[in-house]
């Protein structure tokens, strides 16, 4: 395990290696650990909640609806009983969401793959950050009318998650940070057709139209980490938020 927010291709090239010795129904959840229970079981109910919800609809790749089958099993639910935990993808291919489906497949055959004691607390750190707080952003990622809000709802529990792990935190944080475009003057518009954005706030981005903007508005935007709890979507809205507006042909102000 790297020193920063997740494992490393080499623990990957281990893991591969061993698979054919490793007896796939004899798989240990994450959750019977004390560690991982402390932090999961007080959410536990809401996570296993969302994640049926996804698995009930449609998933438009194999290694999207496997994550969720995984995350399952690592929080000892009883309806990942009869999941299936396939062969580890080839090495060439672990991208970011292989990468997620590795770690977790190797937390669950602990016992049977020889990891230091280091390794072994990275990887548990890792895989409760995932299920705690990445997945349900990753699975809502796609739309881009929630984008605007999950994006500051996301920096906003980064910003939160330091106080359990601040290696991940920061890792993550920064790494996010890098990707604020619906946070931009212009696309923060697409917040008004969130119905999980309040009347209130919406009232509050309206009356932020008349806001003077940027004369040659960024595609990418930086937060600074001291505002990352007091900042709201409105403070994002000027009057180049218009432009989004008027391209829809929605709402004519003059």
């Amino acid at each position: 395990m790297g020193a920063s927010s997740g494992p490393n291709d080499k623990i990957f090239q281990r893991f591969t290696e061993k698979w054919n010795e490793i007896d796939v129904d004899k798989y240990e959840s994450g959750i019977i650990e004390d560690t991982v229970a402390s932090k999961l079981n007080p959410q536990k109910y809401v996570l296993v909640k969302y994640i049926n919800d996804q698995l009930a609809t449609f998933q438009p790749r194999d290694d999207y609806k496997e994550l969720l089958q995984l995350s399952l099993i690592f929080l000892g639910d009883e309806t990942a009983k009869d999941f299936k935990i396939f062969r580890p993808v080839a090495l060439h291919r672990a991208r970011w969401m292989a990468k997620l489906i590795y770690s977790l497949k190797i937390f669950l055959f602990r016992s049977q793959f020889k990891l230091t004691a280091k390794e072994l607390s990275a990887l548990e750190a890792f895989n409760v950050f995932v299920i705690q707080v990445y997945i349900k952003y990753w699975y809502t990622a796609s739309s881009g009318e929630l984008a605007p809000y999950n994006d500051l709802n996301l920096l906003k529990e980064l910003d939160n998650y330091k106080k359990s792990n601040i290696v991940i935190g920061n890792a993550a944080a920064k790494s996010f940070s890098r990707h604020l475009w619906y946070l931009s003057e212009t696309l923060i518009g697409l917040a008004f057709f969130d119905s999980k954005v309040s009347s209130e706030m919406k009232v509050n981005m309206v009356k932020s139209l008349v806001k003077k903007g940027a004369d040659f508005p960024l595609r990418h935007i930086t937060v600074e980490t001291t505002a990352f709890q007091t900042v709201q979507l409105s403070d994002f809205v000027s009057k180049n938020s218009l432009i989004l507006i008027t391209a829809l042909d929605i709402l004519k102000i003059s």
